[in-house]
């Protein structure tokens, strides 16, 4: 889309007229923003599951904790059998 389409289309939208745009970086974010105007301004405005994909975390704290608590446990192992 150039920017004369854009603005062509813009001047369609603000002057009560029904346009479309798609928003072609945002496909794996967004599947759905509706707009409309009315004698120039916005009326209404809806988004259809808007959410990003995700993908699972792992909790390093987690981890380091039970490495903490196992090495721990193999420091009070070898002091006591030093002992």
């Amino acid at each position: 889309m150039t920017v004369g389409q854009f603005l062509g289309d813009a001047n369609t939208c603000l002057g009560g007229g029904s346009c479309i745009y798609s928003f072609g970086q945002l496909d794996s974010v967004t599947a759905n923003l509706n707009f409309s105007f009315q004698s120039g301004t916005v009326s209404t405005f809806a988004q259809t599951n808007l959410a990003p994909p995700t993908s699972p975390v792992p909790e390093p704290s987690s981890l380091s904790l039970m490495g903490l608590g196992l090495l721990g446990l193999g420091f009070l192992r070898r002091r006591f059998i030093r002992v």
